[in-house]
């Protein structure tokens, strides 16, 4: 996987993530985006404990963007796609 490929997880929408009407708080698309965020590293043989512990590198994020086709709603599978788009040298 070089820097700039996207990476893929599919996690499902849990009763924490909803409201009494059964659809997801926008709030909680952030936690998914850090799921996906999490497996990336991983994946490349970088888990959070040794980048943050080991390495003492930290992960400031510069933008998030989310492009919505419905409300996601209790139990649905969600598809959530992370990359690198730039790795810098002081930021």
């Amino acid at each position: 996987m070089n820097q700039f490929s996207k990476y893929t997880i599919e996690e499902r929408v849990r009763w924490g993530d909803v409201d009494a009407a059964r659809i997801i708080f926008y709030g909680a698309y952030i936690r998914f985006f850090e799921f996906a965020e999490t497996e990336l590293f991983r994946a490349v043989g970088l888990p959070y404990g040794r980048m943050f512990d080991e390495l003492d590198v930290w992960l400031p994020r510069a933008h998030l963007e989310c492009d919505f086709r419905r409300a996601a709603e209790l139990d649905d599978l969600l598809e959530v796609s992370v990359y690198v788009g730039r790795v810098g040298t002081k930021s």
